[in-house]
C-alpha cells in the first residue's frame, strides 16, 4: 500500500472515529452544496451589479399593501405605515377586487395622505398584485407588507439604516413578533417554536445565515425586509405561477444571484398576525407544502442553470472606439461564454429554452435607436441599448428592449416600459453582470410558462438523438428510428446537432426524401458542448408528450418504440421508462477484454421478466435507452448540466440525476426488458484506459451526487477507507486473477485514492468559513 494510500486512510479513520474538534463551526451539507454554489458562480462571474443604479428617487422606501377583503385589519396595517419614524416613503395600496369594504377604506386613506396611491383592479392573486405595486414604485428601497400585518414605528428607519451601513448587501432582513387575531403577542405558540426567544415568546429570532434558505424547504426570511431597487430592476415580477409562496421565491432568486444579509441588531420590528383566514393558516388547503416540494426541485435547475455559458450577440455603432474592447470579449470566451454576431447561425433551429443569449447594442448618438432586430435573435433573447452619449434621455424607447443603460450620469430618467431604464453604470462590467442577471430571468420564465401553460402536444413521442462527431453510425441510428413498428404519425425525429463544425443539414435533407410519408424529422442546433445542454435542447424543441433519448450509436429494435408505449399506457403515473442495452464484444477483441466488463460500455440488462416499476435508484435505466414523459422534465427544469459528458471526456451522472428528480415529484420509474436498443461501440474504444476513467468517474459522480443530496450519502470517510482497504486486500489473489480482473481492481484502487482526496478536501472547506 502507498504512502499516499496509508496517510489518508489513517485520517480518514481518525476523522470517523474520534478525531478533534475542528477550529471553527462545521458546514453542514445543506449548507455546504449552497456554498460551493456561491463559490462557483463568483468564480465563473466574478462581476457584481455594484455599479448598476436604476432610475429612483434617493433615500425614499416604496412599500407596496396588496389588499384582498382586509377589512377587519387594513386600517391598523396603514396606520402602522402612516406611524413610521422614517417618514420619505410611498405607499401603494393594490385593492385586488375587493368585495367587502376593503376599498372605501383605503380611498379614504388615499385622500388624508398624498404619499399613498391605491391601484383598483380585478382579482388578479397575490403575486399579480405585487408585480403590478412594484412596477409603479420609485423608491430607492422596496418593501411590502400584507393587510393584516403591522410595522413597529422604527420598523422602515432600523432597515434603511441597516443597508446604509452595509452597501455590499443587496436585501436585509429582520426579527419579528408574532400576534394573534386580536393583536395580542401570541405567546407559547406552535409557529416558529424553533425561533421564538426566549421559548415560549413572541419574539423570532431568524436564522442569520441564507446557505440553507435555497436548499431546505423553510421560508425564514420572515416579513421584516428591504431591498435595493436595482433587485427589482433585474428580478422583474413576482412569478405569478407561485401563488401563495411567491415570496419565497422571489427571495430564492434574490439569494442566487445578490447578497442577503441579516440586520445587525436583534430587535423585532415587524409585527406577524396569526388568524384563521390568513394564507398561513390555509397551509393544507392551498397545498402550500406539496408547492414548495415543486419550488424546490426547481430552484434546483435554477442554480445549476446559472453556472451555465451564456451567448452573447454584439452589435457595437461606434467602429471607432469599440464599447467592448477585444480584452473583455477575450474574458467571456475564456469563462465559457459564447460571443457571437448576428446571422453566425439559423436562429430557427437554436433551442428556445435552455439557451441563454443576450444581444447587446451600442450606440453613441440617440438617432441610432432602432428596434432590435428580434428576426435574427435566438427565442426569449434578452436585448439590452447601451447608450454612451450625453445626449438628454429620451422617456420613451421602444418596449422591445428589456433594458436601456447609459454610461454617463445623465439624471433619474425612467422610461415608460416598467423596469426598462434609463439605468446608469458605472464600467463595462455592470453592464455585463446586470445583462447576465436579466437574461437567466428571462430563461427561468419563458420555462415556467412551458410548464404552467404548455402547448398540446402534436405527437405521442419525441424520439431525440444528440450527436458529436458520428455521422457514419448516426445514419444506422436515425434509419432505425424510422423504422419503428408504430403509427408514423405519432411520433417524430430531432436530432441534435451538439458539433457545429459538422453540416447535419443534407443527411437531414437525404432521411426527408427517403421516408418522405414520414415520420417528421426535425434538426436543432446546440452550440453548447455537453450532453445534457444538447439533451435540454431537444426537449425544448420536442412537441410529443413523452421524450425518448437514444445515443446517435444506439440501434433501436424495431418493436423498441412499441414497448415503451406500453410501459406507459400500463401505469398512468409514469414518468420514466428505460429498456436494455445491449453492448457485444467486438470481433478480434483484446485478450483481456471478458464479457463481464461490457456495463463500462453502458451494457444494461437488468434480470427482469417484465415491465418492472423500481424505487431504487441504483436500479434506475441508462442514457442509451432512456425515455420521460416531457411534462416532468419540464417540472425538474431538464438534465443538470455540471452533469453529464461533454465532448469525449467520461462525465455522466445525469440521467440518475433526473430519475431520482423525477421520482421525487411523485412520478414511477420503470423497465420494460422488451425495449431494447443495441449499443454499437467503436472497437478503437475497447481500451483499459476506457475501465480505467470509466470506474473513476462514476465513483466520483456517485460521490458528487451525494454531497449535492440528491441520493443519500453513504460515503463518508470511514466507508470509504474501509472499501480502499477491502479492494487493496483484494491484491493478495492478483496473480490468480485473469487480466481484466486485475485492471479492475487496480483502477478501483485508484479510484477509491482520488476519493480519499476528495473527501479530504470537502472536509476541510466545510470547516472554513464561508465566503461572504
Amino acid at each position: 500500500m502507498n504512502r499516499f494510500l496509508k496517510t489518508n486512510v489513517r485520517r480518514l479513520l481518525n476523522l470517523a472515529f474520534g478525531s478533534p474538534s475542528p477550529k471553527g463551526p462545521i458546514r453542514n451539507w445543506y449548507q455546504y452544496y449552497f456554498d460551493r454554489y456561491k463559490k462557483l458562480r463568483r468564480t465563473k462571474r466574478p462581476w457584481h451589479p455594484s455599479g448598476f443604479y436604476p432610475p429612483f428617487k434617493k433615500g425614499m422606501v416604496s412599500i407596496v399593501l396588496p389588499v384582498y377583503n382586509g377589512e377587519k385589519h387594513v386600517s391598523e396595517a396603514i396606520e402602522s405605515i402612516l406611524g413610521q419614524s422614517y417618514k420619505d416613503f410611498e405607499l401603494i395600496i393594490v385593492n385586488d377586487g375587493s368585495t367587502d369594504s376593503s376599498p372605501e377604506i383605503i380611498d379614504i386613506y388615499s385622500q388624508k395622505d398624498k404619499r399613498i396611491k391605491v391601484i383598483h383592479q380585478e382579482n388578479m392573486k397575490l403575486p399579480m398584485s405585487l408585480s403590478r405595486g412594484f412596477r409603479k414604485a420609485s423608491g430607492e428601497f422596496l418593501t411590502w407588507t400584507s393587510d393584516d400585518n403591522r410595522l413597529k414605528p422604527n420598523c422602515l428607519e432600523r432597515l434603511v439604516d441597516c443597508l446604509n451601513r452595509h452597501p455590499e448587501w443587496d436585501m436585509v432582513y429582520a426579527n419579528m413578533d408574532i400576534i394573534g387575531e386580536d393583536g395580542a403577542p401570541l405567546k407559547n405558540s406552535s409557529w416558529y417554536s424553533n425561533y421564538q426567544v426566549p421559548p415560549g415568546s413572541e419574539h423570532i429570532h431568524l436564522p442569520e445565515d441564507t446557505a440553507e434558505l435555497n436548499v431546505w424547504p423553510n421560508q425564514y426570511i420572515g416579513a421584516a425586509f428591504l431591498y435595493r431597487a436595482k433587485v427589482a430592476s433585474l428580478l422583474r415580477d413576482y412569478s405569478r405561477f407561485r401563488f401563495t409562496i411567491e415570496d419565497y421565491d422571489y427571495f430564492m432568486l434574490i439569494n442566487e444571484f445578490f447578497t442577503i444579509g441579516h440586520a445587525d441588531f436583534k430587535e423585532p420590528i415587524y409585527e406577524y398576525r396569526f388568524h384563521d383566514s390568513s394564507l398561513t393558516s390555509k397551509e393544507k388547503q392551498l397545498q402550500i407544502l406539496e408547492q414548495r416540494e415543486y419550488l424546490m426541485v426547481f430552484d434546483d435547475f435554477r442554480r445549476d442553470f446559472n453556472l451555465t455559458p451564456l451567448c452573447w450577440i454584439i452589435e457595437d455603432e461606434n467602429e471607432s472606439h469599440r464599447f467592448l474592447q477585444p480584452k473583455i470579449t477575450k474574458e467571456l470566451e475564456e469563462s465559457g461564454d459564447i460571443v457571437s454576431s448576428l446571422n453566425r447561425w439559423s436562429v430557427n433551429q437554436l433551442p428556445s429554452l435552455w439557451f441563454s443569449s443576450c444581444f447587446l447594442k451600442t450606440i453613441s448618438r440617440l438617432a441610432e435607436i432602432s428596434e432590435p432586430p428580434v428576426k435574427q435573435l435566438p427565442a426569449n433573447c434578452t436585448t439590452i441599448l447601451i447608450y454612451t452619449g450625453q445626449e438628454r434621455l429620451p422617456k420613451s424607447v421602444s418596449a422591445s428592449w428589456d433594458l436601456c443603460v447609459t454610461m454617463h450620469k445623465l439624471g433619474s430618467v425612467g422610461t415608460e416600459a416598467p423596469y426598462q431604464g434609463w439605468h446608469y453604470c458605472e464600467n463595462v462590467f455592470d453592464v455585463l453582470s446586470a445583462s447576465e442577471i436579466l437574461c437567466r430571468r428571462k430563461q427561468f420564465e419563458a420555462l415556467e410558462k412551458e410548464i404552467f401553460e404548455p402547448s398540446a402536444p402534436l405527437y405521442k413521442y419525441s424520439i431525440v438523438i444528440c450527436t458529436y462527431k458520428r455521422t457514419h453510425i448516426l445514419e444506422r441510428a436515425i434509419t432505425a428510428a424510422f423504422e419503428q413498428n408504430f403509427p408514423k404519425d405519432k411520433y417524430e425525429i430531432i436530432i441534435v446537432n451538439n458539433d457545429l463544425e459538422m453540416d447535419l443539414d443534407p443527411l437531414m435533407e437525404k432521411f426527408r426524401k427517403r421516408y418522405s410519408s414520414g415520420p417528421a424529422i426535425d434538426l436543432v442546433l446546440c452550440p453548447i458542448k455537453g450532453l445534457s445542454f444538447a439533451r435540454n435542447a431537444g426537449i425544448s424543441r420536442a412537441k410529443g408528450e413523452v421524450v425518448c433519448f437514444l445515443d446517435d450509436d444506439a440501434i433501436a429494435d424495431s418493436n423498441w418504440l412499441l414497448e415503451i408505449d406500453r410501459a406507459y399506457e400500463i401505469e398512468p403515473a409514469a414518468g420514466l421508462v428505460g429498456g436494455v442495452i445491449k453492448v457485444q464484444l467486438p470481433q478480434n477483441h483484446p485478450k483481456w477484454l471478458e464479457s463481464k466488463a461490457l456495463p463500462y460500455w453502458s451494457h444494461f440488462d437488468p434480470a427482469f421478466d417484465d415491465i418492472t416499476w423500481t424505487e431504487k435508484w441504483w436500479e434506475f435505466p441508462w442514457g442509451a435507452n432512456w425515455t420521460a414523459k416531457k411534462k416532468a422534465l419540464l417540472e425538474i427544469g431538464g438534465f443538470r448540466c455540471r452533469y453529464g459528458r461533454k465532448g469525449n471526456d467520461f462525465g455522466g451522472g445525469e440521467e440518475l440525476l433526473a430519475g431520482c428528480l423525477i421520482q421525487r415529484l411523485g412520478y414511477k420509474v420503470g423497465i420494460n426488458p422488451k425495449a431494447k436498443v443495441d449499443h454499437v461501440i467503436e472497437t478503437s474504444r475497447f481500451t483499459k484506459e476506457h475501465v480505467k476513467n470509466t470506474i473513476k468517474s462514476a465513483l466520483l459522480v456517485n460521490y458528487r451526487l451525494q454531497t449535492d443530496l440528491y441520493i443519500p450519502r453513504w460515503m463518508n470517510g470511514s466507508e470509504v477507507a474501509k472499501k480502499t482497504g477491502s479492494w487493496t486486500k483484494g491484491l493478495i489473489r492478483y496473480f490468480n486473477m485473469t487480466p481484466f480482473e486485475r485492471l479492475e481492481i487496480k483502477s478501483n484502487i485508484s479510484a477509491h485514492m482520488a476519493l480519499l482526496k476528495l473527501l479530504m478536501q470537502d472536509y476541510k472547506n466545510r470547516i472554513q468559513k464561508p465566503e461572504q
